[in-house]
């Protein structure tokens, strides 16, 4: 998907490497709809969205415990804010977002959500926390910024672009950055970006053509 990607391969001594970009960026070119509407934005409102995801089992206990309750401290001081939270049906991860979201008004503990669903709200999003792979891209693309709650990643080209902050699952830091983004405009700014990095919206395009032309 990436050149940076495309080094590591080359490094491990493979032939025939080609730079296509990412397919979950082709997609999204088709999901998101200006018209899109739904309940869910509608009881944002005028607030600002942000989108939740957290599944990583390394993350899971503890960890996700400290996240989860740093993201509470901000919900609940910060009326101005809407949270979305499609919950991965691990019931690690659903009874602890139950259980710590349980008094805050200002959040919405969801079923996981289709890729349609799920892509324009990813979107129309003000910011995303999350800990999964795969959003860093999607968001990427769209210019949503993400605090990524691990202490790696397996895409630093994304880190290198500036969408994605690494926040780790600290409760203090989590809370610092979410507020930073969230009060201050040139922080804000300097991630609220487009990167086509992980792909342009034809690698289904690229991949189709070079099948045809590789020999077999």
């Amino acid at each position: 998907p990436t050149e940076v990607s495309a080094k590591r391969l080359e490094s491990e001594g493979r032939a025939q490497i080609f730079v296509t970009g990412n397919t979950v960026i082709d997609a999204i070119r088709t999901t998101v709809r200006s018209d899109y509407k739904s309940e869910l934005l509608e009881r944002a409102k005028d607030r600002k969205i942000v989108l939740i995801t957290t599944h990583r089992r390394e993350n899971l206990g503890a960890k996700m415990s400290e996240a989860l309750l740093a993201i509470k401290d901000v919900l609940m001081c910060r009326r101005d804010v809407f949270a979305i939270f499609p919950m991965h049906p691990n019931p690690a991860v659903k009874d602890t977002a139950k259980e710590i979201f349980a008094e805050v008004k200002n959040i919405a503990l969801c079923e996981p959500l289709g890729v349609e669903d799920f892509h324009n709200l990813l979107s129309r999003a003000y910011l995303v926390l999350s800990d999964s792979g795969g959003i860093q891209e999607e968001a990427s693309y769209l210019g949503t910024p993400v605090l990524l709650l691990r202490d790696t990643t397996e895409r630093p080209e994304l880190k290198g672009c500036g969408n994605v902050r690494l926040v780790g699952t600290s409760t203090e830091k989590i809370k610092k950055e979410f507020l930073l983004l969230l009060d201050n405009d040139f922080e804000y700014g300097k991630m609220n970006r487009a990167t086509s990095v992980c792909g342009d919206g034809f690698a289904s395009k690229r991949i189709a053509n070079l099948l045809k032309k590789l020999e077999w």
